[in-house]
């Protein structure tokens, strides 16, 4: 799953021509470097997050989609993550709505005293060591900024929890550049600080693009660190008829041993 950053802070042009466009053309040649049995899918991100692009192998409907990605307010990095993580684990059982409603609850202390641990996770039959996941992987493109739904380091060690890698890359400079919008002015800058922390609880790895050529290297970088394995299913039917054929010869050759010819 490939999660995308569509804040407004996203328009910023400290990368040219700016951070989405940057952001757009290099997801599309990250997607076309890959093997085209493998589905990809697009999760945006906004002050809340939904699935653009469900899982497919179909190029043409992923660049489409990535080609038409509006800017919105606000990020929810968190809920990207968490959105992306349940697109990718079929049957985990996370309720992704119960968990976006609690992280709007407050986290004030319990009668101990203690403050609230509101962070989900899995089963313990279902948890594995982090990074173990080979057939499953979210490739995480923000400046980093979040200010909307659950907390995002929270919902990487959800991730971590199911083995998934998440492969972050900060798009932008530290000094970042002032945007201007319906005459209110700021400046927005990049937050590597949250992406490293985030691929380093998932054991991935973070990339920082602030201009073309290092969108060129982080592009090639991840086509090659990114090999997910195929889960293959062997139809029983066709293990019976290959059994079969192997008793029938098992047999012609007996029967060749003791009567000299097959009966």
């Amino acid at each position: 799953m490939v999660a995308i950053d569509t804040s407004g802070s996203m328009a910023a042009t400290d990368i040219a021509p700016s951070r989405i466009e940057a952001a757009q053309a290099t997801i599309k040649k990250f997607i076309g470097a890959q093997p085209p049995n493998m589905k990809v899918g697009v999760v945006t991100i906004a002050s809340t997050a939904a699935i653009a692009q469900a899982p497919t192998t179909d190029r043409d409907d992923l660049y489409r989609t990535i080609e038409s990605l509006p800017l919105q307010a606000g990020s929810a990095v968190g809920s990207g993550i968490l959105i992306a993580l349940s697109e990718l684990i079929t049957g985990s059982g996370l309720d992704v709505q119960k968990i976006l409603t609690e992280s709007n609850r407050s986290t004030g202390p319990t009668d101990s005293g203690q403050p609230l641990d509101l962070t989900p996770r899995p089963k313990a039959a279902l948890r594995v060591p982090p990074g173990s996941n080979k057939s499953a992987a979210i490739v995480l493109i923000s400046d980093g900024q979040s200010n909307f739904g659950p907390d995002p380091l929270k919902m990487a060690q959800l991730a971590a929890d199911f083995g998934v890698r998440i492969y972050t890359v900060g798009m932008g400079t530290p000094e970042g550049v002032v945007l201007k919008a319906q005459g209110v002015s700021m400046r927005v800058k990049l937050d590597e600080a949250l992406l490293k922390n985030i691929s380093e609880l998932t054991l991935g790895n973070y990339y920082r693009a602030t201009n073309d050529m290092d969108l060129t290297s982080i592009y090639q970088s991840l086509s090659k660190t990114i090999r997910l394995e195929r889960h293959q299913v062997t139809e029983v039917s066709a293990i019976f008829l290959a059994l079969s054929v192997l008793f029938l010869l098992i047999a012609a050759l007996i029967s060749i041993n003791h009567r000299g010819r097959i009966i």
